[in-house]
């Protein structure tokens, strides 16, 4: 609490009313793998990307204060990337963050994740058209995906770390259901290649 007061007297920024009251549905996350190009200025494996349903063109302006903020970086010149356009927040002349609003979306994204999803939303390797994906969805969609190969060798990579095929993956699918008077209920699955 005292630290988001500080982001509003110093930082001119009110999270609730400039990002939080905006958020008006659905939202996903997803962490790309970049194993042996880690992100500048966060030093990190993985490219982030956050989409989410939003009330208002505004609150990109609000999650941009944030993360100027938070990570102390400077706007870049403005990207667009097919019908979107993206404001960049970097450091001297690399991006970090991209961040784009359109028909009431917000993507915030690091690195190349967001030319990599909107790729995807034109057909491009899109994980729903994978067999382990289409197997953990066939009646649902999971709340929570794990490639367990992209996981390792993201977060734990070893040098010369190998890649299974797509057929030869462990994958997890995470499912949660409310089940009424507070109560949720969670399901994991599991496809395990039995090697055959």
């Amino acid at each position: 609490d005292k630290y988001l007061n500080l982001l509003g007297e110093f930082g001119g920024l009110d999270v609730q009313a400039d990002i939080v009251d905006y958020l008006s549905g659905s939202y996903m996350v997803a962490l790309l793998p970049r194993p042996n190009n880690p992100l500048p200025a966060l030093n990190i494996p993985f490219d982030l990307l956050i989409v989410a349903r939003v009330d208002s063109d505004d609150t990109r302006d609000g999650a941009i204060k944030l993360l100027q903020n938070v990570f102390d970086l400077e706007p870049l010149t403005d990207e667009t990337i097919g019908d979107w356009n993206f404001a960049r927040l970097g450091l001297g002349n690399e991006a970090v963050f991209s961040l784009g609003v359109r028909d009431g979306t917000l993507m915030i994204a690091t690195g190349d994740a967001a030319a990599r999803a909107l790729d995807a939303q034109r057909g491009d390797n899109r994980l729903i058209d994978q067999p382990a994906w289409q197997t953990l969805s066939e009646t649902v969609r999971p709340d929570l995906y794990v490639d367990r190969a992209a996981f390792i060798n993201t977060l734990f990579p070893s040098s010369g770390g190998a890649v299974p095929s797509a057929d030869n993956r462990t994958q997890l699918g995470l499912y949660g259901t409310y089940q009424g008077n507070q109560i949720y209920g969670l399901e994991v699955v599991t496809v395990i290649p039995t090697g055959g």
